[in-house]
């Protein structure tokens, strides 16, 4: 080992080794953190935008027609939005897989992890809603 040892510092020190400087690494983790913060919003504000339209319709009132209000239902979801939130979701516990340290957790941690966040922000936003309205912003502007 200590040989081994002793020959890649002899390539070091005869610039034969070409190293990358520290900026470069943490750029690179900096980067993936504020991606991943990112993608994990950006899935809670599309699941956030799928409740809102669901509130909006109100497709449960559609069950008393039986299985044409069930088809209704089915047509009115707002499948893009959730779709969209599902994909956000899958790379958001990719890259927080690849991410750091966190390659020593357990998949379902990393799961369990970044749907909880997407969630809870979600509700938050969904709560809130009417103080992120533009009109009530323009008003304290």
């Amino acid at each position: 080992m200590k040989k081994i040892n002793k020959e890649i510092m002899e390539k070091i020190r005869k610039d034969e080794v070409k190293m990358k400087p520290r900026w470069w690494f943490e750029g690179i983790r900096w980067g993936l953190e504020m991606g991943n913060w990112i993608i994990v919003l950006a899935a809670s504000v599309f699941l956030a935008v799928g409740i809102f339209w669901i509130e909006l319709i109100r497709p449960i009132r559609a069950l008393d027609y039986g299985r044409l209000g069930l088809e209704l239902i089915l047509e009115s979801l707002p499948h893009v939005s959730l779709g969209i939130t599902v994909f956000l979701l899958i790379v958001g516990a990719v890259i927080y897989k690849n991410k750091g340290e966190n390659y020593k957790k357990s998949v379902k941690r990393i799961w369990i992890t970044v749907f909880l966040t997407v969630v809870l922000a979600a509700i938050f936003l969904t709560i809130f809603r009417k103080v992120f309205e533009p009109e009530i912003l323009l008003r304290i502007i």
